[in-house]
Formats: C-alpha cells, structure tokens, sequence
C-alpha cells in the first residue's frame, strides 16, 4: 500500500483532482466526509457537539454545517475547540479505512485529500504529498459562484490556514491549477507516474503511529 496526502486550500479544485487520481487507480479518502460521518448523532463525539454548538443544529437532528463553518471559521478560538473534539474522531475513522482497504487490496494507492493535512501535521504520515494551489482571486471568484458566498467569508477561511508559501516548503508535487482541465490533467499523469514507483509503506508501522497520535 501507499499512502499520498492531497491538500489545498477550498476552492482549489482537490474534488476535480481526486476524480483523476480515482480513475488513474487511486483510492480515495477524504477528510471531510470523515468528519461527516463523525459528526453523526450516533457518533461518540455528538454529545460533546451539541454541548458547545448546538445554536448549529437543525432541528436538533444534525449539524448545520454551513453554519458551523461560518462560526468557526471567524472565531479562532471555537475553531481550536471544535478540532479538538473531531480530530481525534476522524483519526479513528481514518484508520478504520485504511484497514478496511488493506484487507482488500494489499497494493492499493490511497490518496489523503485533507484541506487541512499540513496545519494539522497529518503530513508526516505520509510517504508524499500533492499541494494544489492557484491564486486568490481565482479561488475568490469559484467560491462566490459555486457556494454562493462572500470575499469576506473567503478571506476569514485563509487567514485560518498556512499561507501556500509555507505549504509549497512541505510538498512533494505542486500542481498549478488555473482552470485548464487539460494542464491540470497533464500534471496529475505525471505525478501519478512518480507516485506508482514509490515502495509500499509498512502498514502496520502506519497504523500504530496513527493510533498513538492522540494518546
């Protein structure tokens, strides 16, 4: 198995690399359909969800999302707060997925996509990582289009993230990505290539380094 982080600020276009990586052969997991599944009613950390934001709930059923989002994202402190409840719970989610995939497919290439691998240092678990960056005013205009957003709201998530220059010093591959499909397309087979001659990562070192990182 080999293990890839994918990350990059929102708004960058990780979902449309991910769909390449997939039909190039990849495996994906993704960070924030993990935390979804974490911050399901029946999950462990609900209780403590709804203790400290349950004015995010809808019809005390289920996480307002958007919501949340616009609250922490513009509150640093319930922000550090609410990574301290999920965190853990994702990890414990990652590595359920991770075994899940082993027992099936020895050989496989997972690849990460976490917006947040670098800030979080779930970076140096991986055997590289694929930084996806392109400019603010790109990633401004995407996001009021597609989500229906503010240049205020945008602005409030970066300043919660590393600046790309300092993810650039942690990044195996950089792809440029300005909205031509084909460049991108180009840059991802050639990542792919270097990424298919990779050894296999030790599994269960893996695993174990995961599982003590909360502990």
């Amino acid at each position: 198995m080999k293990y890839i982080g994918l990350t990059g600020s929102i708004g960058v276009g990780k979902s449309t690399t991910s769909k390449i990586l997939k039909k190039l052969g990849a495996t994906l997991i993704d960070a924030d359909k993990l935390a979804k599944q974490a911050t399901q009613p029946s999950s462990l950390v609900w209780p403590k969800l709804i203790k400290h934001f349950a004015h995010c709930l809808i019809d005390n059923k289920k996480i307002n999302r958007q919501k949340l989002a616009q609250e922490v994202f513009t509150n640093p402190d319930q922000l550090k707060l609410l990574n301290h409840i999920l965190h853990p719970a994702v990890n414990d989610l990652l590595i359920e997925r991770l075994t899940n995939v082993y027992v099936t497919d020895k050989t496989a290439t997972i690849i990460y996509d976490a917006a947040l691998l670098i800030e979080n240092d779930a970076d140096k678990f991986c055997q590289k990582v694929i930084l996806i960056k392109t400019n603010l005013p790109t990633v401004t205009k995407r996001l009021i289009n597609s989500r229906n957003t503010s240049e205020e709201y945008v602005k409030s998530i970066f300043n919660n993230q590393l600046p790309t220059s300092l993810k650039i010093k942690k990044a195996h591959f950089i792809i440029n990505n300005n909205g031509d499909l084909s460049k991108l397309e180009t840059q991802i087979n050639l990542i792919w290539q270097k990424i298919n001659k990779l050894p296999s990562v030790n599994f269960k070192n893996l695993v174990d380094r995961l599982s003590s990182r909360y502990t």
